[in-house]
């Protein structure tokens, strides 16, 4: 679930849409590896759809608009065909800086194989050889259930953090909100209102790693303290505090998020939540049998 929600947060949204940071050909094949690993489309088809979402953001050019209802922004407008204008609009979308890495372009023209290998015959193989797995319960969770959780957490950006349930400290005017719950269980990595204020931080939040749970900007960092990340795109502080002054909402940190140690303890348990529940479950019905 890890490895799958840093593919997408920040594989194809950092980096491959909002080009927050640039990447030597090593980190770049990790990262389209895991993105790969999500099974959430090529990096270029993703990054198109995310670039509607950001240039038309609540109209009908915007591939998953909020305004059409949350059904629709949270999984229908990948049942349905696109509207005209939005289909239009898509296709208009510069992606070509995309287009440009040979890496990128090997994914796209190899895609269908790639996803058979990388999504679902290796995350249901490993458990089997390391582990001595049953080829059913490392399918059903491996695959099946790691899959559609981290689809469903990517859907939830664009629903439940285009809703009236959270904050809007930057902007109040925009659909995004903040959401804590919804926060945690991406890895920190949803920090909405802030980031559709400024798309090209690279750490899609005020706050680092070192001040909050955010697993994603802690994985960037790594890899710029290496050497294979670098031009990290950061907002000045002073421009962040202006900006809330002028168009902001009310921002409030709870208890835990103003203890970086407790926010990072409370932040791994919310986002692994699903196999505390799996674990409680195992256990209750081992102690029933």
């Amino acid at each position: 679930v890890v490895l799958s929600n840093i593919g997408v947060i920040t594989g194809a949204h950092r980096y491959g849409t909002h080009r927050a940071f640039k990447a030597k050909w090593p980190l770049r094949v990790i990262l389209l590896s895991l993105q790969t690993f999500s099974g959430q489309k090529s990096m270029i088809e993703w990054a198109r759809d995310h670039h509607s979402h950001h240039k038309y953001e609540g109209t009908d050019a915007d591939v998953v608009n909020i305004n059409r209802g949350f059904f629709y922004a949270h999984i229908g407008w990948i049942m349905i065909k696109l509207l005209p204008e939005c289909s239009e609009k898509r296709k208009q979308l510069d992606v070509s800086y995309l287009w440009s890495d040979p890496i990128i372009r090997f994914q796209y023209k190899y895609y269908e194989p790639l996803v058979v290998i990388f999504c679902i015959l290796v995350p249901t193989l490993m458990p089997m050889f390391m582990f001595g797995e049953t080829f059913v319960n490392s399918y059903h969770l491996c695959f099946l259930l790691r899959y559609v959780y981290v689809l469903q957490l990517s859907f939830c950006g664009n629903s439940v953090a285009h809703i009236d349930c959270g904050t809007k400290p930057y902007d109040k005017s925009m659909t995004s909100v903040h959401n804590n719950l919804f926060n945690y269980a991406a890895l920190g990595g949803v920090y909405h209102n802030y980031h559709h204020v400024y798309p090209r931080d690279y750490s899609a939040s005020e706050f680092g790693w070192d001040v909050n749970f955010n697993v994603n900007t802690a994985f960037i960092d790594f890899f710029h303290w290496i050497g294979w990340a670098y031009d990290l795109k950061k907002v000045p502080q002073e421009v962040i505090d202006k900006r809330k002054q002028r168009t902001g909402g009310p921002q409030t940190k709870t208890f835990i998020q103003n203890n970086v140690i407790y926010d990072w303890i409370y932040g791994f348990f919310m986002s692994s939540i699903v196999f505390w529940i799996l674990l409680s479950i195992r256990i209750l019905i081992g102690y029933t049998l």
